[in-house]
């Protein structure tokens, strides 16, 4: 008997694109995968990836609209998985038995309605397919289109698993930090869960508010933006301090991006997390220097020393259009990113390990406003920007060899196309697809609350 299921990944394509992924997802036994969406005119077909598998691993057996099967064997792609080329929405899934040391065992059932209108009836498809790999368990699904077709903004890939079901826990007396009218879910590992999820799950005290960013529709991805005005017209900023980061991240994470700068200016802050008299710690990013000289500065201080400073060159900030920004640290050293290139200049390297853990009594963090040593958000910080798909994780994203490399910033990069940052679940903390004037994260769900 499986365990319940729960949603693994779920990826919403921001922009056309002739692929449509998963991104890793946890690997479990059973796996029900929902595709969903829309391909644009020509003949391409839709070819299904496990893993980044190419090789010859794939045979299946498939049947159209009741017609004889056919079968293909030593093939590098499950074939046609969406039905026959051409336009139309699609709507398919797949059941699967995912056990490492089995081949992987796939039921597809796949409509696509052809012309719109009840005047047509859609087409079927039914297909059987296996995986021959019998060392690993299924943890990424690619489709891709061929021909130059593309998938259109909107399409969905959704991946839902389970175990087999446990021994059931009867004792949740013993249970610490979980509050009172929790509801409870248990799996084979017997651990206890609650609904919630993501950032409020991992120790926040409240929501994230927005104080007064603008929804816009001069997006990079999605259907929205949040657009600050900027010192002196406005002091528009996000209060993101419930988030307590020290939960969302402790010695390793990456935090990324897509920002636009109305005015590249000196000393403007795009994000500060601090404590209030910022004498015991210090980590923010900030415009350093006019144009045509300007650069980001991202720099943590403890007991108010750098402990490291990352600087990019300068002339690569250009106003009024979209930049994808990221930091990270992988335990060891900081890197910082734009547009999917490696910008690192370190200044200071004191410590070069130091992260959110190192923040002693960080009780402050604003995106868009400075925010430290007693001087709360002056005006003269507010940035004129708009920003969009924010994100953290808490381990340090590769960089990728390039736009293929799924879960790098190369990948979230995409040559300048951009992919939503959800595409890459594992270790997501924060996400704020910015779709919305109101702040919500966007990962909210099971989240694990100890174990019986």
């Amino acid at each position: 008997m499986a365990s319940s299921w729960e949603r693994l990944a779920s990826v919403t394509l921001g922009s056309n694109s002739a692929t449509l992924s998963s991104g890793t997802f946890a690997a479990k036994k059973y796996l029900h995968i929902v595709f969903f969406g829309y391909k644009s005119g020509g003949s391409g077909d839709s070819k299904l990836n496990w893993n980044g598998d190419t090789g010859s691993n794939y045979a299946r057996r498939q049947s159209t609209n009741g017609a004889s099967h056919s079968t293909g064997t030593s093939q590098t792609y499950h074939d046609n998985m969406v039905g026959d080329g051409g336009s139309g929405d699609f709507y398919a899934t797949c059941d699967i038995l995912n056990v490492a040391n089995k081949e992987k065992m796939v039921v597809c059932q796949a409509v696509n309605n052809g012309t719109a209108g009840a005047g047509t009836a859609p087409s079927r498809r039914e297909a059987v397919m296996k995986w021959v790999n019998t060392s690993d368990q299924i943890t990424s699904a690619v489709l891709t289109i061929t021909g130059g077709d593309t998938y259109n903004t909107g399409s969905t890939i959704t991946v839902y698993g389970a175990d087999d079901q446990g021994t059931t826990a009867t004792d949740k007396s013993t249970i610490t930090d979980v509050p009172v009218g929790t509801r409870y879910e248990e799996t084979d590992t017997r651990k206890i869960f609650r609904w919630g999820g993501g950032a409020d799950s991992l120790g926040s005290d409240g929501d994230v508010t927005n104080q007064g960013a603008d929804l816009e529709t001069g997006h990079k991805l999605g259907t929205g933006c949040l657009d600050f005005i900027g010192h002196p017209n406005g002091t528009e900023y996000i209060d993101m301090t419930a988030l307590k980061t020290n939960n969302v991240m402790t010695t390793t994470g990456t935090i990324a991006f897509w920002v636009k700068l109305g005015t590249v200016a000196n000393g403007k802050t795009l994000f500060s997390c601090s404590d209030t008299n910022g004498t015991d710690s210090h980590f923010y990013m900030e415009i350093e220097s006019d144009q045509p000289n300007s650069k980001f500065l991202v720099q943590l201080n403890v007991s108010g020393t750098a402990q490291w400073a990352c600087r990019m060159a300068t002339g690569l900030l250009v106003a009024n259009q979209w930049h994808h920004f990221a930091v990270t640290q992988d335990g060891t050293s900081v890197k910082v990113y734009l547009d999917g290139v490696d910008r690192t200049i370190q200044s200071v390297t004191t410590n070069t390990t130091k992260w959110f853990s190192d923040l002693n009594g960080a009780d402050t963090w604003t995106f868009g406003a400075y925010d430290a040593n007693n001087n709360d958000k002056p005006s003269s910080s507010y940035p004129d920007m708009a920003i969009d798909d924010f994100a953290i994780w808490n381990t340090a994203l590769p960089i990728g060899t390039d736009e293929t490399t799924a879960g790098s910033v190369k990948w979230l990069w995409n040559t300048g196309t951009g992919r939503l940052a959800n595409t890459i679940p594992s270790g997501l903390r924060v996400y704020f697809n910015c779709d919305s004037a109101t702040i919500t994260n966007n990962i909210k769900g099971w989240t694990e609350k100890g174990t019986a």
